[in-house]
Parts: structure tokens; sequence; C-alpha cells
């Protein structure tokens, strides 16, 4: 009978054929472009390539499509250059099968992985995107995204140095404590010390500070950072110019360059620097209470960063600050309190008078105080301090996928469907009596009979929930990959597919639990059931169940839930997490359960309610509408209740007043307890 195949065609002027395009053409909607992926991922070409990860089709391919695409031919056969195997058939009891108790790399040799490539805004700035990520999420506002901005999300945490950050932000912040107070115009951050270049020497330092070059640096050792508690910031308009040849992090005071700062060079270069600026004074911790103001930049940039990115004519305006400074006022003597940024070669605009807006531009350099001349490949000068980066830029591509991460989630009224629920399908009871169990309903973890080594068991722990959450499977070489982003040996791989194999043992007809289909991707058999398939059964059965049995099923489910996908996994590990659509369906699907068990039992049963708004709020902690479900309970009990909760939401949001949460939540406070308000009552 054959398959439905179809052929990607070839580039039509500026038109490049893609599989949301050819989703919309042949199955009538661009969303399933994700059946077109999931059934090509890891499918050899005639070209000799494959379909992985974020590669972008090629002309020629050819594309298994799902049986109601249309105007789609069937054909025999797919043609590759090196044939398909046929699928081994299973070893019989007592036999050892060497397709199966092998790696694909020991069949054809698994070549050496190279380290992904991350995304040209940085590790300090990457830390801070996958932290405002990371709070959308909390928030419930994440929706789904495409496979080339889930890959972003993938190397962004792959790239960001979360550890830097925290350090840079307690510097700043203790710097006012010291005696004599330093004051940098650049600093200098590697893993193993921080360097503050000053613009005068200050030949005396405190502990643990160390003093070089006759006091015009001083430099503190990684690890002796201070815990300044809620000081703000000494310098918040520090900022990431790129990482040296050692690797280390440059940053520079706008405040420092008593003027303008000019990018010149390469144009594009110079708007991608610029672009990068935007974003790191608008997410990092330390330029929290800086006014930040643009013209000319990507329009991108302004829809993500609405709220914190300013017209011109509002920084002229006197716009507030987020922390309550006024532009005129400003945070602290000899700190900007606003930042201008112009691009695209744009007219200056007019700034506020007092001389407290630093002014960042595009252009030839003439007349700027400082000036950051960036060529065709990155590297940038900063004149007159003689710095030498790769420069940090936002490039098109990367604000684009930015862009789409933090889109609002749409929000038309229906319940989120339940996504491909095992067939046929699996309960509790199922998942305990399976000989291998994978859990990843919170804090990760397989159970299997076979010998595990101690110290191997995170790595491998990682592998097959990697592979459990693929089910139309994975090759060993893009498993590599999401293990290892940095890049790994073949042999590596091969030993640790090994090692996983045998962890997980083998059914009762001897056949691996780990297997490989005729494609050479690694699969997990019947044998390997996850609280993830069970969760996701439960929840569809409940979909078509009386209300009373959609209760049942329901709390069921939610019993499944322990936190978020992957909670607590070792800084570092599971970046391939932000490439598989799991984690996002979770955090959906069990607001949704948790929410829908409220409106079924919430009069009948307040504290079975309340039970399943504590299980949904262990996984999007600050779900708004979880939150107004415990409030609506927590005022059936009384004001005093109520103020509880809103106090506890607070600390949660680590905000002083409701309306900056949630304007929705402050307006239903307001409507359950009249006069009571929603700001933080002073100690």
């Amino acid at each position: 009978m054959g398959q439905r195949v179809y052929v990607v065609q070839p580039p039509q002027g500026r038109y490049h054929d893609n599989l949301w395009d050819i989703a919309e053409r042949t199955l009538g909607e661009g969303r399933a472009y994700n059946q077109v992926y999931d059934l090509n991922a890891g499918r050899q070409q005639p070209d000799g390539r494959y379909l992985e990860l974020a590669r972008l089709i090629q002309p020629g391919w050819l594309l298994v499509m799902p049986e109601s695409a249309q105007t789609v031919d069937r054909v025999v056969a797919v043609p590759v250059e090196e044939p398909a195997q046929e699928p081994s058939q299973p070893a019989s009891p007592g036999q050892n099968d060497p397709a199966q108790d092998q790696g694909a790399g020991a069949r054809q040799g698994l070549g050496d992985i190279t380290p992904a490539r991350v995304p040209a805004v940085g590790g300090l700035l990457a830390a801070a995107l996958v932290g405002l990520l990371a709070r959308r999420r909390r928030l419930g506002l994440a929706g789904e995204v495409g496979q080339d901005a889930a890959e972003l999300e993938r190397l962004l945490r792959v790239g960001a140095d979360a550890d830097r950050v925290r350090r840079l932000d307690a510097v700043l912040r203790g710097l006012g404590g010291l005696s004599p107070v330093p004051r940098p115009y650049a600093v200098v951050l590697s893993d193993e010390a921080c360097l503050l270049r000053l613009p005068r020497p200050l030949p005396q330092a405190p502990a643990p500070w160390q003093v070089h070059d006759q006091g015009l640096t001083w430099v503190l050792p990684a690890g002796q950072e201070p815990d300044p508690g809620a000081a703000p910031p000494l310098v918040p308009g520090l900022v990431t110019i790129g990482r040296d040849a050692q690797g280390a992090d440059v940053l520079i005071d706008l405040a420092s360059a008593d003027g303008d700062v000019c990018v010149t060079g390469d144009p594009t270069m110079a708007a991608e620097v610029v672009g990068a600026l935007a974003l790191e004074l608008c997410t990092n911790p330390w330029s929290a209470r800086v006014v930040v103001a643009g013209v000319g930049l990507a329009p991108a940039l302004h829809g993500m960063l609405a709220g914190r990115l300013r017209s011109p004519e509002e920084l002229v305006r006197g716009a507030r600050a987020p922390g309550g400074d006024t532009v005129l006022s400003g945070p602290r003597p000899g700190a900007v309190n606003a930042v201008m940024l112009v691009g695209g070669g744009e007219e200056l605009p007019p700034l506020p008078p007092g001389g407290r807006t630093a002014l960042v531009r595009t252009g030839t350099g003439s007349g700027s105080r400082w000036r950051i001349e960036v060529d065709a490949s990155g590297s940038a000068r900063i004149e007159p301090l003689g710095l030498v980066v790769t420069v940090t830029r936002a490039t098109t591509e990367e604000v684009s996928g930015l862009a789409e991460l933090v889109a609002p989630a749409p929000v038309d009224g229906t319940r989120p469907p339940v996504p491909d629920p095992p067939r046929p399908p699996v309960d509790a009871a199922a998942l305990r009596a399976a000989p291998v169990r994978v859990h990843v309903l919170g804090r990760t973890l397989v159970e299997a009979a076979g010998p595990v080594e101690r110290r191997r068991r995170s790595l491998l722990t990682e592998a097959a929930v990697c592979v459990a959450l693929h089910p139309q499977g994975v090759r060993p070489d893009v498993l590599g990959a999401m293990l290892w982003p940095l890049g790994v040996t073949g042999d590596v791989v091969e030993a640790t597919v090994g090692r996983l194999r045998q962890w997980l043992g083998h059914d009762a007809q001897g056949v691996p639990h780990l297997r490989q289909d005729a494609q050479g991707r690694l699969v997990m058999g019947p044998g390997v059931v996850t609280d993830w398939d069970v969760l996701r059964s439960l929840l569809n059965s409940s979909r078509s169940s009386p209300p009373g049995r959609e209760a049942s099923l329901l709390g069921e489910a939610l019993r499944l839930v322990h936190g978020p996908v992957g909670q607590d996994v070792p800084g570092g590990r599971y970046s391939w997490l932000a490439r598989v659509r799991v984690a996002r369906q979770v955090e959906t699907l069990v607001v949704d359960a948790a929410h829908r068990l409220v409106e079924l039992v919430g009069d009948t049963d307040p504290d079975a309610a309340a039970a399943a708004v504590d299980c949904g709020l262990q996984v999007v902690d600050l779900s708004q509408v979880l939150w107004r479900d415990r409030l609506r309970l927590a005022a059936r009990r009384g004001t005093e209740e109520l103020e509880r909760q809103v106090g506890a939401l607070l600390d949660v949001s680590g905000a002083d007043d409701l309306a900056l949460v949630d304007p929705a939540t402050a307006a239903l406070v307001e409507d359950l307890a009249p006069g009571r308000g929603v700001r933080r009552v002073p100690a």
C-alpha cells in the first residue's frame, strides 16, 4: 500500500518550502507540522542528511506524511542512499540479538559530536533571558512555540551562565558597603575572579578584595562574594560588551563614558549589539531601576519588552523607573538612571535635562566619548579603553525566536487537548507493575532491575528520560548532542547507550527494553511505562466521564504530580527539555485539571479542592487561575484566611502590590473583601 510522501520543493524567489506551509497545504492546519516532524525526525534523506533538532528541510527531501494528508501521492518505498534496515526479529528466549545488544554506533560507528552553537547573546544575557522565560512559566503565561523557538531556548539554556550572573549581582550590591567605595568603569568576570577596572588608583582595599596595578584594578576571587541582602546595585548602568580571548565577560559602565557611546563598523553587527544592550538593560537584575528607552530598534524588541522599553517621548516626560525613581532624581549620584538606545541611523531624539541619561547609538563614531568598533566577524575593540572582545549580539533570528517564546498564550476559553493519549490506556496500577518505570512529573526517577553504577545513575537517568519522552525514537548521535551539548566523542555515547540498555534490562522474551528501530533510532519497548503516559490516559478518560467519575479521575491524575517536569535537575543538565513539548503540556494540563476539579467539588468538598490547587501550584507556582481559586476558597473561611493567602501570594511573587502581579487577581480580592487593599502592609 505504501506511504504518502511529499517532495520538498526548490526555492521560488525568496520563498522556501517549510514544514508549517506544507502542513497547512496538505493537512489544513499549519500547527500540524509537528506530525510531519515526528514522522521524519532522524529519517535519512537522499543527500545523506537528516531532519534533526532545528535543521531546515532541504529541496528534494522526501517527507513521509500522515495518512490524512491531501494532494500528496502515495509511494511504495522511500528511496535513500542507504536502504533502511528491516526491523530485527525479537530474539528467542536465551539468545542474544547483536543488533539489539549493541548501540547504533557499534554497528556503524558514531562520529564525535561537536559543541552546540550557542546564541550570540552571550552567557550573562542568556541567563537573564532564561530567567525571564522561567518567570513567565511560573505565571502560566507560556504557550506552545515552534521548533526553531524551542531550539533557541535549548541553546539559551546551554549557553546561560547563571553562576556568573549571581556572583556579579552580589558584587555590585556589596560595593556600596565598602570603604573606600570603588566606582569601576569596566568589570571583567571570569570563573576564577571578578576584576574592577577603576578610573583612579585606590591602593587600599578591604579584604577579601586584592589590589593590583597600583590600585587601578581590584580583584575578588570567585567564592568570596558578599551577601549584601537587599542593597541596591552600585553600578546599574553596567552592560556586557562581550567575552575576551580567555573566556571572561567584559562589561562597561555607561555612566563612566560621561558622554555618548557609539557602536560603529559593520552596520548589521552594530545594530545587533545595540539590540543586545536593550535586552540586557531590560532583563538583568542590577539594571532593574534604570529607565530604558529606544528608537530605531527592531519592532519585536519593543513588543517583547513592553512596559520596560520606553519611547523617547516617555523618557523626556520623566517616566518613572521601575523602582520608583524618576529620570531626574536617579538612584545615586554618579550613576545613570536612564539609557537611550538609538539604532538604524535614526536622528538623535531630545534627552531629559540634567545629564543623567546615557546615550548609546550606531553611526560613524564622530564626536563620541567611547567607540565600540565591531567588524563583520563579531570582533570588537572598545576605544579608548583598549579592550578587545567577541561582541555580544542579538541577531534577527534570535530576536524573532525570543518574541515567540515570550508571546502570551492565547486565551480562547477552551480546555487544552490531551496530546496523543496511549492506546490502550494505562493506569497507576500498570505503572506500578511495569518492569521499567520512568517518573518525570516532579523529580526524575527511573526504576529498573538491572545493575547501575551509582556515579553514573544521574546521567543514565537523563538518557532514559530523554528516550522515553521521544516515543518516535531518537538517534544515538542526537541523544549524544542532547546529553552533551558542549560536545562529546562517539565512543562515550556508545558506551552510555550500552550501559543504559544493561540497566533497563530485558523483557520476558529476552528483548532489551531499550531497542532500535529500522532507522537505528533508540526507542523504549512496551515494558517501559512513564507517569506521563498514565497522566494522559486518566485526563483523556475524564473528558468523556460524568461529573462524579470525572472528579475521581482528575484526583487520581493529580496524585501522580509532584512538581514540574525535571524538578531540581542538576545544573547544566536537561537543556533538551526546552525542545520537547512535554514540559509545557504538563504545566497546561495540570493547571487545567486542578481548576476543573475545583469547579466540580469546590462547593461540596473544599478540602479536596484546596488539595487540587496545592498540586497545581507545585507545577506553576504563580498561576493566577489557581491563585484565584485559592483566594475564593479562603474567603469562605473568613477574612483572616483570605488575608493570609494574599500575603502568601505576595511572598511567592516577590511583589508588594497585588496589582503588579495580576490586576484581575487584585480586582477579585477587592470584590471578596471590599476595602481590604491589595498591598503589603509595612511591618
